[in-house]
């Protein structure tokens, strides 16, 4: 698994490389609903694997979909609550890439 660089930015955008895949990551902070989203797009193939995503903590996000790979939200302080108050990610909460077939499902 790679670790994401993110940070509280209530929105960021970065592109990286998971295999084969090449990946450009956004997240949004939702201060209404008080919580984080992401949209995934392959620039491969150009679209988008995901949109809306919440970020979720201990749960593998994408791990249904029909990619390769798969998101994991770790909670730092073990308390296992999602990324809130906008200041979570990147500090208590942080985001990691890992490709399915590197887990024992």
């Amino acid at each position: 698994m790679i670790k994401i660089p993110v940070d509280s930015n209530p929105y960021q955008e970065q592109t990286f490389a998971i295999a084969q895949d090449r990946l450009r990551l956004t997240l949004r902070y939702n201060s209404i609903g008080d919580q984080w989203s992401m949209d995934v797009y392959d620039v491969n193939r150009e679209r988008f694997d995901a949109q809306g995503v919440a970020l979720i903590v201990g749960i593998p996000m994408m791990w249904r979909a029909n990619v390769d790979y798969f998101f994991w939200a770790n909670d730092l302080s073990a308390t296992g609550l999602d990324p809130m108050g906008g200041q979570d990610l990147g500090v208590r909460v942080e985001l990691l890439c890992g490709l399915k077939s590197e887990v024992d499902a």
